[in-house]
């Protein structure tokens, strides 16, 4: 199972979770199988990450969106 803050909205792309909240400013944080995180100001997610999850090869753990 998934812990999730209150007033969360999670689903799943491709086996990747991906977990919706609210914020003051959109955000994307990704976290990778290495522990690795990289987050992106705005709503666009980077090119590597979405060839990761579509290809789903595991590399891309989660991905959080922060939506205000």
């Amino acid at each position: 199972s998934l812990p999730l803050p209150a007033d969360a909205l999670a689903f799943t792309v491709c086996q990747t979770p991906v977990i919706y909240t609210r914020g003051d400013s959109a955000t994307l944080r990704v976290t990778y199988a290495d522990g690795t995180v990289e987050t992106v100001a705005g709503a666009q997610l980077p090119r590597e990450a979405s060839r990761h999850i579509l290809a789903r090869d595991n590399l891309v753990r989660s991905l959080h969106v922060t939506v205000i």
